[in-house]
C-alpha cells in the first residue's frame, strides 16, 4: 500500500512538474486572452501540438500543454514522435504490474508466474484494444488495410480489458494456476493503473463530455479546453471561444481511486478472513470476488460518464452505445457471479458443517484423546491369587 501512494505521489509531482515546463506559462481564463496565448505558442513551436487545458472552478489557470514529449531521429526524415500521454500510460502500467508483484507475494504466488501473465495479458490487451476500436470505426481501413495495425489512430479500453484477460486465462491454463486467483492478484493493480492513467486524458485534451452550464451542479468541475471538437458533437466550433465542458478523465479517476480503496479494504478483510467464519462476505474460498466487485464497480461508474461523452463508439449502423452496452451487461454479471459464488460458498460451507457433525475425526480441530496409563497389562505378574 505504501509503495503505491508513494507511486501516485511520484506521478502527480511528475504532471505538475510538466505543466511547469511548458514554454507558456498559466494564463487567466478568459477566452481571448487563453487563446491568443494559445495561437502565439503556436506560432513559436510550429513544429509542436499543444492544447489549452484549465479548471476555472478549481482555482487553476489556463495552461498550455505540449503533447509531444520527444522526438527520436532515425534518419532522414524518418523519426519516433513520444507524446506524454504515452509516457502516462506507461507510467501507469509500470504502476500495475508493480502493486500486482506486491500482491502476489501477500497471496503466496511466484512472481515468475505473475510476470508471465502479465506479458501475455499486455499482448492481449493491445490487440484487443484495437481491434475493438476498429470494429466500431471500420472507415478507418478504407483507405489501407494496414491501419489496423496503427495504435496511435485509437484503442478502446474495454476492448483491452477483454483482450487481456482472453490472453490471460489462455496463460493460466497452459501454466496449470487457477485463473479466478491469479486475476483476483491484478485486479488491484488495474485499477491503480485506470487511477492514473486517465490522466494521459488530460494532457492530450480528450475524453471529455457536452458543455456544461452555470446552472449545473457540477459547473465548479467544469474544465475549460482549446481547440475543441466540433458541433456535432454536442459542443459548439472553436471559433477563437473556449468550451467548458465536463471533464471525464477527472471523473473516471476519482471513480476508481476511491474503487482503488474499497478493493483493498475487501482484499484486507478477506486475509483477516482466511478461517472462512463468515461465509456470506469476503471469504478467500470465493476465488474471483475481486473480479466480480470490480466488474460492479466499473459498470457502474462506466455507464454514467458515457451517458455524457462526445466520442463514444457506437455500434456500426446504430446510435446505441457500445460501451455503456458493455458496462450494463459487466455490472449486471459481476452481480450474478457473486451471489452465485457466495451462495455455492455457503453451500459448501453448510456440507462441510454436517459431514463435521456426523464425522468428528475429520474436524480440523478435532482432538485425539490421550490414551489412559492405568490399562492392565497382560502376564505383568500384577494380578493377586
Amino acid at each position: 500500500m505504501k509503495k503505491a501512494l508513494s507511486i501516485i505521489i511520484l506521478l502527480t509531482v511528475t504532471v505538475l512538474t510538466l505543466l511547469m515546463m511548458t514554454s507558456c506559462s498559466g494564463v487567466e481564463v478568459d477566452s481571448i486572452e487563453s487563446v491568443n496565448a494559445y495561437k502565439n505558442c503556436v506560432n513559436q513551436n510550429p513544429d509542436g501540438k499543444f492544447v489549452l487545458v484549465a479548471f476555472p472552478g478549481l482555482g487553476i489557470k489556463a495552461y498550455i500543454i505540449p503533447q509531444i514529449a520527444f522526438v527520436i531521429p532515425l534518419g532522414g526524415e524518418r523519426a519516433i514522435t513520444v507524446y506524454w500521454s504515452t509516457l502516462i500510460m506507461l507510467a501507469a502500467i509500470a504502476a500495475g504490474i508493480t502493486y500486482s508483484a506486491i500482491m502476489s507475494k501477500k497471496k503466496g504466488m511466484r512472481t515468475e508466474d505473475i510476470l508471465d501473465v502479465f506479458i501475455w495479458g499486455t499482448v492481449g490487451g493491445v490487440i484487443g484494444g484495437r481491434l475493438f476500436y476498429v470494429l466500431c470505426e471500420p472507415s478507418q481501413l478504407s483507405g489501407n488495410f494496414l491501419n489496423i495495425f496503427n495504435m496511435g489512430m485509437g484503442m478502446a479500453l474495454y476492448g483491452a480489458l477483454i483482450g487481456g484477460l482472453l490472453a490471460g486465462f489462455i496463460a493460466c491454463k497452459f501454466k496449470k494456476t487457477s485463473f479466478a486467483r491469479t486475476v483476483d492478484t491484478f485486479i488491484p493493480g488495474i485499477v491503480l493503473a485506470q487511477v492514473i492513467g486517465r490522466w494521459a486524458d488530460f494532457v492530450s485534451g480528450s475524453s471529455y463530455g457536452y458543455e456544461i452550464g452555470e446552472g449545473s451542479a457540477l459547473y465548479w468541475l467544469r474544465m475549460a479546453v482549446y481547440p475543441h471538437l466540433g458541433s456535432d458533437n454536442g459542443i459548439a466550433a472553436s471559433n477563437g471561444r473556449l468550451a467548458f465542458v465536463q471533464p471525464i478523465f477527472l471523473y473516471e479517476s476519482l471513480w476508481m481511486l476511491v474503487g482503488f480503496i474499497v478493493i483493498n479494504c475487501v482484499y484486507l478483510r478477506i486475509k483477516k478472513n482466511k478461517e472462512g467464519k463468515n461465509v456470506l462476505f469476503f471469504n478467500e474460498r470465493l476465488e474471483g470476488q475481486l473480479l466480480y466487485i470490480y466488474m460492479i464497480w466499473y459498470g457502474f461508474g462506466r455507464m454514467f460518464t458515457e451517458l455524457i461523452r462526445t466520442d463514444s463508439l457506437c455500434i456500426p449502423g446504430t446510435t446505441i452505445r457500445l460501451s455503456l452496452l458493455i458496462s450494463c451487461i459487466c455490472m449486471l454479471a459481476g452481480i450474478a457471479l457473486i451471489v452465485r459464488g457466495l451462495i455455492m460458498t455457503k453451500k459448501a460451507e453448510l456440507s462441510r458443517q454436517s459431514y463435521e457433525a456426523n464425522f468428528p475425526l475429520f474436524r480440523s480441530d478435532y482432538v485425539r484423546p490421550e490414551k489412559s496409563n492405568n490399562t492392565d497389562k497382560k502376564g505383568d505378574g500384577s494380578e493377586n491369587n
